[in-house]
């Protein structure tokens, strides 16, 4: 689904806290990721699958004015991955939460990638094209890609739609001093299974 993918995109800027949850929000700032897509369709009589790898990087170009709100915005690029064009971004954060926001057919949505204080349990309304809320799981332990992050807050997607909330499972973990770190998406759709997944690879801060 198009708009979990750019939920994706949206979910990688970083948030300031007391706790310190992601690094503070600065002008290059970057984040490397790996990229991996696996489709398999299997309807008992043909079986096929497809995987795709690459590397995401995002890196927060400047800060833009967007409806009265300053934002950071940002680019996402794909590396050796064929047919996802580059895309904008724009994050901000307060005390309340942090922010990510995009261009919806015409239209400049906001929604809240991750609230504060992120108690376990606490949930709160999401949308980005597709009617939702969004939970803290808990925190947990993230290894992957030879990486590993220690206490990461885990994210996960609801959606009000009952057929979406059958076919689609997401999630995000978000580490302290690093921002997000992994995403997972999965849909299932009849004979396709489809899954996303994402590992930072390395994180640069901007200047102060």
């Amino acid at each position: 689904m198009k708009s979990c993918v750019l939920l994706m995109l949206l979910a990688l800027g970083p948030i300031a806290t007391a706790e310190h949850v992601v690094p503070e929000l600065r002008v290059g700032s970057s984040w490397e990721y790996s990229y991996r897509s696996t489709v398999i369709y299997d309807d008992g009589r043909f079986g096929m699958t497809n995987i795709t790898e690459g590397r995401m990087v995002q890196r927060l170009t400047g800060k833009d004015v967007v409806n009265g709100v300053e934002y950071f915005k940002g680019r996402v690029e794909y590396i050796d991955i064929f047919g996802i064009p580059p895309q904008d971004i724009w994050v901000r954060a307060d005390d309340q939460g942090y922010y990510t926001a995009m261009d919806l057919r015409g239209t400049f949505v906001e929604a809240c990638a991750l609230a504060l204080p992120p108690t376990p349990g606490r949930r709160w309304d999401f949308f980005d094209g597709e009617e939702g809320w969004r939970t803290i799981a808990g925190r947990e332990l993230v290894e992957a890609e030879g990486q590993r992050y220690e206490n990461c807050i885990k994210v996960e997607r609801g959606f009000k739609d009952p057929e979406k909330a059958q076919m689609f499972t997401q999630a995000e973990w978000y580490a302290p001093g690093k921002g997000a770190v992994r995403f997972h998406f999965v849909q299932k759709r009849g004979p396709t299974f489809s899954k996303v997944e994402t590992m930072l690879l390395n994180y640069t801060p901007g200047p102060p």
